[in-house]
């Protein structure tokens, strides 16, 4: 007996929405990877699956709803139609290929001529065809997730590198502990700033760097739909900006107390040569551990704010990254 019309439709329907269930499950499955507090080892994976799933389940019916809101976030004249200067550099290849016009002069336009509608902007992805391309869009789902996490992740490795290099010059390198989030050992310093970025991360204003990221990751939908993730060259010079800036903020840290540092060696130096009946390896150590606390202190007390600030800038560089519409961006702190 052939199957009824109603339950055809109804098979293919739920196998349309499984695949995009899957796809924006795949998309938040990056953050648990890689992101901060999402991915930490601390978390038991049941707990971090649970609340992975539990999110696609929130996120998927609200697709259509973020797709619309990212078209008329970009449609600046209000005229429900973008043309080329309304489309963000990362999505030009799109809008070449999905933007109509007159059916006869389509291929002939040029970029300036087209315009796309909303349903082109929103209109989900075809299935694969096969088991390779569902593992190639599967890939780039990941990809942004990964993108993300992995970006805020290097400003708390430029902290705890900050803290290594702060240990090694006041005589502390060998109290190294394990730190389980990064996988690696850390310096007593290293682990207290990476602790200390922790927390300025989960109290970050006007909400939590945890929500920021999150809703950024959520807010992705607007300007890349499920199923049409893309990896471009740029997507890898800006991952290579952010780990220049994690090397450049454990610089920052480090740089007052490794100058001080060198006018102690240079003290302690010169007062082996004049007073040589000095046990000045004693000496030494014991004024390098007290003069490194000292600036410890110090450096603690004015930290937040330029943890604040790396914090901002990383949020405002990924979003800007995942082509996020300008209207929703978090500007950096002056």
């Amino acid at each position: 007996m052939p199957a009824l019309p109603w339950t055809e439709w109804l098979l293919t329907e739920a196998t349309f929405q499984f695949q995009i269930f899957l796809l924006v499950l795949v998309r938040l499955s990056g953050l648990a990877l890689t992101g901060p507090i999402f991915g930490a080892p601390a978390v038991p994976t049941n707990i971090r699956v649970l609340l992975i799933f539990v999110l696609a389940l929130l996120v998927t019916p609200s697709i259509g709803h973020q797709a619309a809101q990212g078209f008329s976030l970009r449609d600046v004249n209000k005229d429900q139609r973008l043309t080329s200067d309304e489309i963000p550099p990362a999505l030009a290849e799109r809008f070449l290929t999905e933007s109509s016009n007159a059916p006869a002069s389509a291929e002939l336009s040029t970029p300036d001529d087209r315009v796309m509608t909303p349903q082109e902007y929103s209109a989900l992805p075809a299935p694969p065809e096969n088991l390779g391309q569902l593992v190639l869009v599967l890939l780039g789902e990941l990809v942004i997730g990964l993108f993300l996490g992995l970006g805020v992740q290097m400003v708390l490795a430029g902290l705890q590198m900050a803290g290594q290099i702060i240990d090694q010059q006041g005589g502390f390198g060998l109290g190294e502990v394990f730190n389980p989030d990064m996988q690696m050992n850390a310096s007593q310093s290293g682990q207290l700033l990476f602790w200390l970025g922790t927390i300025i991360f989960l109290v970050l204003e006007p909400l939590g760097g945890h929500l920021v990221m999150l809703k950024s990751l959520v807010e992705s939908f607007q300007s890349i739909p499920v199923g049409r993730a893309f990896w471009e060259p740029g997507t890898v010079e800006l991952l290579n900006n952010l780990m220049q800036a994690s090397f450049s903020l454990a610089i920052r840290f480090a740089a007052p107390i490794m100058l001080v540092m060198c006018l102690v060696d240079a003290a302690i130096g010169f007062l082996s040569h004049t007073v040589p009946q000095i046990n000045i390896q004693a000496v030494g150590f014991s004024l390098k551990a007290m003069v490194s606390l000292l600036l410890l202190i110090t450096l603690f007390s004015t930290s937040p704010a330029v943890i604040v600030n790396a914090f901002q800038e990383t949020f405002f560089v990924l979003r800007q990254g995942l082509s996020l519409p300008e209207g929703i961006t978090i500007p950096p702190s002056g």
